[in-house]
């Protein structure tokens, strides 16, 4: 659970679906949001086991959640109920920093059930029909300073 809680931090996060086991079929991958602020954004690759390459206009800051492919990969599509293998590379949207990059270890399961679909409807829904071994692009607002 400790890598999923990375999708709640502000910024830019990146997820590559790396493979599922099988299930009933669904629609193609959903996005969400302004993906036009995904336009400026460019992926390298940088090898196996290694987080891409990630540059972007900065700052990048958006509203709402906004999620979008933004490579698709050559697999078989995500399906509800399968558990996708995901690795995660979450960046500031401020200043690109990175933030958490889980992509030197093994992929985190990401189960595609009803309670993702109930709790995290964008991301259960970006997810579900994206081809194996593609990459999103997640933003999440930031959280606004406390006045004191």
């Amino acid at each position: 659970m400790r890598r999923l809680l990375a999708i709640l931090i502000p910024g830019l996060l990146l997820l590559t679906a790396c493979g599922g086991s099988p299930a009933a079929p669904e629609p193609t991958s959903q996005t969400a949001g302004d993906t036009a602020k995904f336009d400026s954004l460019k992926l390298t690759d940088n090898g196996d086991k290694k987080a891409p390459g990630v540059d972007f206009a900065k700052p990048l800051d958006v509203t709402e959640p906004t999620i979008k492919v933004v490579t698709e990969g050559d697999g078989d599509r995500v399906k509800a109920n399968q558990i996708a293998n995901i690795s995660i590379l979450a960046v500031n949207g401020a200043d690109g920093s990175t933030l958490e990059d889980t992509f030197s270890a093994e992929p985190e399961p990401l189960e595609l059930n009803d309670e993702l679909k109930t709790g995290s409807p964008v991301i259960y829904n970006a997810f579900v029909g994206t081809k194996v071994g593609s990459s999103l692009a997640l933003a999440i607002p930031g959280q606004p300073a406390a006045q004191g």
